[in-house]
Order: C-alpha cells, then structure tokens, then sequence
C-alpha cells in the first residue's frame, strides 16, 4: 500500500481541524445516542446530507474513537479518567471529544504511527497531476517530483482520494476574540467535490474510492461541527475494506499505454513554460488557483474580488514554468 501526498506528513490539512471530533459517547451527558446525533447532523444540514452515509457515520463514530485510544491518542479527560467531551456547534450534547485545540495534528500523529507500524509507504514528494483510466477504470496515477522535476508513474489495482475541495469557511462575523480564544490555530477549510456511493464510498470510475473532505456527504459544507474527522476514520476504514476486497476480486489490470501517453505530454507541456521555476512553485499555482476557482463559482455574483483573483492565479498559471 501506498500513500502519497504533496505535504509533509507532519503537515497536511488534518492538522489545522482544530475543534475536535464528534461521537455519542455519553461520557458526559448519558442521554446521548447515536441517533440525535444523525438528528443533529441532518438539521444542521439543511436535509441536504446524505441520509444513508449520517446513519454509518454516527453509528460507527464510537469505534473510531476506541481505536484511536488504543492506537494511543491523548484526548482529554476528566479527573476520573472519563473522557471530556464539549459541546460544539449545534449538537444537542455534549459529544465533541478534543485534544487541547491540536485534535487533527494528534490525530495525524496516530494514524502515521499506526501507518508505519503495518507497512504503509508514504511518499510526500510527489504532485500527481492525473489519474490514469482505461475503459472507464482507474489504474493508477501520473505527476512529477517535486524536487527535481522528473515524472512519475503509479500503478495500482484500487485508488483512494482522500483529499480537500474548495469551499470557504468564512467566520468572520464572529469577534476576533472568540475566535482566538476558542480555535487559537484554526485556518481555512476546503471541502467537497466527489460525489461517490454513500455505503461504499465508490465513484462512477471502477476501483476508484473517495473520502474526507473530498466527498460531502456529511460534514461538508453544511454539516455538523467536528464531523469531519470522524468521517475521516470511519470512511476510511469502508474504502480501505472495500479497495482491498476490489483488488482481491481483480482477475486483470489493463493499463492504457495511451492514457499514460497523454499524461506525460500533459506534464511535459507544463513544465515547458517560458518563466523558470522550482516543482513546488508550479504544484502551489495549481492549488492556489483550483482552490479561488472553487471559492468564486461557490460565493456567486457579489464576490467580485474573488473571481479577479482566480483570473490572476491562473494566468500566472498559465505563463509559469518549471525547469526540472
């Protein structure tokens, strides 16, 4: 198994969730049931999650949290080794289990651990730039180092997103104050994107699987407050079950020498611009301007400023170069 990503492992966007992670525990306040949880999640929702994937996350959201502890996650407790749990948002209970305002970067550093510990290769230095399908099945993945520019070629049976989309979480009508002193180190969150089967996290591309932010099911944009890095935990044990059970079932992986073609000239093509520039540069431009692209469509016709933005973004896009 292989994880690749284009930040640190000690620094991707799980890090800034600084709030915590919702579960009907009942430590707190034992009236709490996975139910009101699904409850809460749908209202504060608008209805527009899906039902069907707030069912599995709420019942399985428990779990996640006994797996973390015995991964070895310091959440806070109270004085009699109960675990604390506060409200956030709109829950009807006290159901937020936290660790200081640093829940994610804890989070992230059990997964890691826990990673390594099974044999999980992570693989920080590559910018993957497209995915690789043939015949309306995914194979793999093409990108580039980010340190010297040269390609990269990743073939594999199943495929998991599990990466941020681009909708902007604007608190800032809230006083300055309060916003420092409940989330000190809170930062933008990006969410949604990929719409995928709410019971098997599965995409309309075979052996492709989506989860976190990248789907939006449950959290994203309109859900409940500190849902999303039980979704997280809880989808990501589904697409890690149903990922090896695809390849377990796979007889034969064809791989499209024409798809890979085109992925290479498409690299090519970029890092052949006119402006000399570094890996990272180029692989920043392209976030950067996918993110204010994102963030115009969804802000409408009053956010003028960040259209021109996404204009500008892409256009240095567009005149920029890599050198490997």
């Amino acid at each position: 198994m292989l994880c690749v990503g284009n930040r640190r492992r000690d620094d991707p966007h799980t890090v800034l969730a600084s709030g915590g992670i919702n579960a009907a525990l009942g430590t707190i306040d034992p009236e709490d049931s996975w139910e009101q949880h699904a409850a809460d999640t749908l209202r504060e929702g608008y209805w527009l999650s899906d039902p069907m994937s707030v069912e599995l996350l709420c019942r399985a959201a428990p779990r996640a949290i006994e797996d973390l502890l015995h991964w070895g996650a310091r959440l806070a407790r109270e004085q009699d080794g109960r675990l604390t749990q506060r409200f956030f948002g709109a829950h009807r209970y006290r159901r937020t289990c936290f660790a200081g305002d640093y829940t994610g970067r804890e989070i992230q550093r059990v997964l890691v651990e826990r990673a390594l510990a099974v044999g999980v290769e992570l693989r920080y230095d590559v910018y993957l730039t497209r995915l690789l399908v043939h015949d309306g099945h995914v194979f793999g993945a093409h990108g580039f180092d980010l340190d010297d520019g040269s390609r990269r070629l990743l073939v594999s049976d199943a495929v998991v997103l599990a990466e941020h989309g681009g909708v902007l979480l604007d608190i800032s009508q809230l006083e300055r104050k309060r916003i420092l002193e409940r989330l000190p180190r809170m930062y933008r969150h990006s969410m949604g994107g990929v719409r995928v089967d709410p019971e098997t996290h599965a995409t309309d591309v075979a052996g492709l699987f989506a989860v976190g932010s990248a789907r939006p099911e449950c959290a994203a944009p309109t859900g409940l407050a500190a849902n999303s890095l039980a979704e997280c935990l809880v989808f990501g044990r589904v697409v890690a079950e149903q990922a090896a059970r695809w390849s377990d079932d796979l007889d034969v992986q064809v791989r499209d020498r024409s798809a890979i073609d085109e992925a290479r000239e498409e690299v090519d093509a970029m890092l052949a611009r006119r402006r000399p520039r570094g890996p990272p540069d180029i692989a920043g431009d392209a976030d950067l301007a996918h993110a204010f692209d994102l963030q115009a469509s969804a802000a409408g016709s009053t956010s003028g400023s960040r259209r021109a933005r996404a204009r500008t973004t892409r256009g240095a896009r567009r005149s920029t170069s890599v050198l490997p």
